[in-house]
């Protein structure tokens, strides 16, 4: 996959930062409106190699040849040249903890966000680092096969809402928004 079709798949599938525009949670930062979205906890792209093995297979499933990682720095943490990564979905977990690497040799040390996507734009995943979750986004006809691969029931919200409740507290704007533009 060459620079400029990177760049076009990433626009294809999420709001990229500008100054005019929010792209971070709670806001809106998929650009297709017909998406539904699934919720996990996050932190960690993958938890393990059968979560990544069952995703790469979704992947597979829906045509995807890559998974395409870009970090989003639209936050105080971030650099400001963003990691790009590629991989092909043939390669296996191994090819993908390489590319985790790449990006941080101790991985989980740096605090960053990621857009994950593909060619296909009728799917997207955000890794958001604060709160540590996992937004997906899809047509309805993804929702089933996401759901199996990340061990989804419902929208997701029931497992996460103690965790944004622990680290929002009292303010409930944050969680009500997210309900709010993602249809929790």
């Amino acid at each position: 996959m060459n620079m400029k079709n990177f760049c076009e798949n990433v626009q294809a599938v999420f709001h990229i930062a500008d100054k005019y525009t929010k792209t971070h949670l709670p806001f809106q930062i998929f650009v297709n409106r017909e998406f539904k979205f699934l919720i996990t906890s996050g932190g960690a792209f993958v938890d393990n190699k059968n979560e990544y093995i069952k995703f790469s297979s979704v992947l597979n499933t829906i045509g995807e040849e890559y998974i395409c990682l870009l970090e989003h720095i639209d936050n105080q943490y971030a650099s400001d040249s963003p990691f790009k990564g590629v991989i092909k979905t043939c390669e296996g977990f191994e090819a993908f903890r390489r590319l985790e690497t790449t990006f941080d040799p101790h991985f989980g040390l740096i605090l960053s966000n990621f857009y994950i996507f593909g060619a296909n734009p009728n799917w997207g995943i955000y890794l958001c680092e604060y709160p540590a979750i996992k937004l997906i986004g899809c047509v309805d006809r993804y929702i089933p096969a996401f759901k199996d691969a990340f061990n989804i029931r419902g929208t997701g919200f029931e497992e996460v809402e103690p965790l944004l409740e622990q680290e929002f507290g009292q303010n409930q704007n944050f969680q009500n928004k997210l309900i709010e533009n993602y249809h929790l």
